[in-house]
């Protein structure tokens, strides 16, 4: 199936594994360039190596806490810098630790928020501005 995404480019947060990691594969199997990110190196590269082994497609793996709003701009910035532009992006992340309500600190939330709702706002905010000043 051809879904048009040949040569556009895609940036999927939290892709070393799971359900990032399909999310990439499936839009470098429709020909998209895609950078992936994740905070563990090693289990980063095998997902890169995989997915561009098995699509013939250029990946991008970056190493990046998404918990740090600076990390998030260097992403951008070495996704813009080899591809030229950023077309999708997926906020995919892991969720916070399972654990019974009372038992969970408020650390651990402020963690949980920071992981799945602020990383998502700067990764858009990131995306968003490059955009704008792209189009002018």
């Amino acid at each position: 199936m051809d879904l048009g995404l040949r040569d556009r480019v895609a940036v999927i947060t939290g892709s070393s594994q799971g359900i990032g990691r399909a999310i990439a594969h499936c839009l470098a199997s429709e020909g998209a360039k895609v950078t992936i990110c994740a905070r563990h190196e090693v289990g980063l590269k095998k997902a890169a190596e995989f997915i561009s082994s098995s699509t013939g497609v250029e990946v991008l793996p970056v190493q990046v806490d998404l918990k740090k709003s600076g990390n998030v701009k260097q992403m951008v910035m070495k996704t813009i810098k080899n591809f030229g532009r950023i077309d999708i992006l997926v906020n995919n992340t892991g969720g916070p630790p399972s654990m019974l309500f009372q038992e969970t600190s408020e650390r651990v939330w402020r963690e949980a928020v920071d992981l799945l709702l602020m990383s998502a706002v700067n990764c858009c905010r990131e995306v968003t501005l490059h955009e704008e000043a792209r189009l002018g």
